[in-house]
């Protein structure tokens, strides 16, 4: 099963309650054979960097996979890229979230959320997303399509 983000950045309140959850389930879904791995824009670096050498996945102790995939490389084959308007970037700033600097480009673009659910042969079996980066796909609903395999 794969998420992207939901994982957008450290700074996404959303993303890190998401993940909190994912994780608290991890051994229920693993129980299912179902490897968890979540897609995120931000470098690896900036997030060592930011965090006293330390990545998300390590200061939040998350033992599902976390991969860095710069430049929504990702987000753009699967169509979900969203161009944030110009007027959010000094807020983001003031806030103390350089998007250029922990993205690593300066699109202002981020992935909207999705979650899929990929067979052992690498199709897309089923897919959650939803521009509203507050929801996510609720585990219940995850289970009934693991299910479905």
């Amino acid at each position: 099963m794969v998420q992207e983000p939901p994982f957008n950045g450290e700074w996404c309140p959303f993303c890190n309650l998401y993940l909190a959850s994912l994780q608290k389930h991890l051994a229920e879904l693993k129980a299912k054979v179902v490897t968890l791995v979540d897609i995120t824009t931000e470098l690896r670096h900036y997030n060592r960097a930011t965090h006293r050498d330390m990545s998300t996945t390590e200061k939040r102790g998350l033992k599902l996979i976390v991969l860095s995939v710069t430049g929504n490389k990702y987000a753009r084959k699967l169509g979900i890229v969203w161009k944030m308007p110009e007027i959010l970037s000094p807020v983001f700033k003031t806030l103390g979230h350089d998007l250029v600097e922990s993205n690593g480009d300066d699109s202002f673009e981020l992935p909207m959320p999705v979650s899929l659910l990929v067979d052992g042969k690498g199709m897309v079996r089923k897919a959650f997303v939803d521009p509203d980066f507050t929801e996510g796909l609720e585990l219940e609903t995850a289970l009934e399509w693991i299910n479905t395999l």
